[in-house]
């Protein structure tokens, strides 16, 4: 899944059922892709790919990304264009190969993992909230119910990942719990890096 949107600059929110657009900025948008397919077990959908980003010029400004199968970075990071600021001079004196120059844009950082990464209404959250482009009225309680929904998406993914760690952390809370007669042979979490 592909989608790119002109951001606008902020200003009042438009009405919910208003189908009047206003102008975007000429400068900026947002781009959001999604690649899926099934999961170890073939059971569930997981996103194998993700890139959110606010682009200026057509230019990645800020990336959100996430990569199911990447073991050489951060599976789940951000990288943000442009001056390194105070970090620059520590980048180019630590001899790691693509960071020699005081290049930001190259950094991994890291955020979450695959379990607790960034989702894209996070992205949304901070493309509207933190940057000021303008949304329309109630985005900000749309946005926080889907992100709900997301996180208990990836809170039941976690207790698949280790039902041994879900079944003493409810133990502590004091539920009683049963286990199956037959334990299923789930797979273990998906570390990565």
């Amino acid at each position: 899944m592909f989608l790119e949107v002109e951001l606008a600059y902020s200003g009042p929110a438009l009405p919910v059922d208003s189908e009047s657009t206003c102008p975007g900025s000429d400068l900026y948008s947002a781009e959001i892709t999604y690649q899926a397919g099934p999961d170890r077990s073939a059971t569930f959908p997981v996103i194998e790919n993700s890139s959110f980003q606010i682009r200026a010029a057509k230019s990645p400004a800020v990336r959100f990304e996430y990569e199911r199968n990447k073991t050489s970075v951060p599976a789940a990071r951000i990288h943000v264009h442009g001056v390194g600021g105070l970090l620059s001079p520590g980048l180019m004196r630590n001899g790691k190969k693509g960071v020699r120059n005081g290049d930001w844009q190259s950094l991994h950082l890291p955020v979450g993992g695959h379990r607790f990464r960034p989702s894209m209404e996070d992205f949304l959250y901070f493309t509207i909230n933190q940057c000021g482009f303008r949304a329309k009225e109630n985005w900000e309680a749309t946005l926080l119910s889907t992100r709900r929904e997301w996180l208990d998406t990836q809170c039941r993914a976690a207790v698949r990942d280790s039902p041994e760690v879900a079944v003493d952390a409810l133990r502590q809370l004091g539920h009683t719990i049963t286990p199956p007669e037959t334990p299923q042979g789930l797979p273990q979490r998906h570390d990565g890096r």
